[in-house]
């Protein structure tokens, strides 16, 4: 149980390394290092498959925003038109 943790632990790691700029050769050499693990124990279906992923993939619809009938050009208005 504390294996599948860790391996959990190091695939969510890996993908944050790989979704943001390294800022150090100590960032650099760790995701070298999990990369080459993933790689070497054919864990590449697991990697893609978390989680983390999954929320990523998730799409948010943007729309046009209601319109404001009370908006301060509209009050503007509403005083020259008494």
């Amino acid at each position: 149980m504390i294996e599948e943790r860790d391996m959990a632990t190091a695939l969510r790691r890996l993908a944050i390394l790989e979704t943001r700029p390294l800022l150090s050769t100590d960032e650099l050499l760790e995701w070298n290092q999990l990369r080459r693990w993933v790689i070497d124990n054919n864990l590449l279906d697991e990697y893609k498959e978390q989680h983390y992923f999954s929320c990523t993939r998730e799409v948010t619809k943007n729309g046009y925003a209601p319109k404001n009938p009370s908006s301060i050009f509209s009050r503007f208005l509403n005083l020259f038109r008494k």
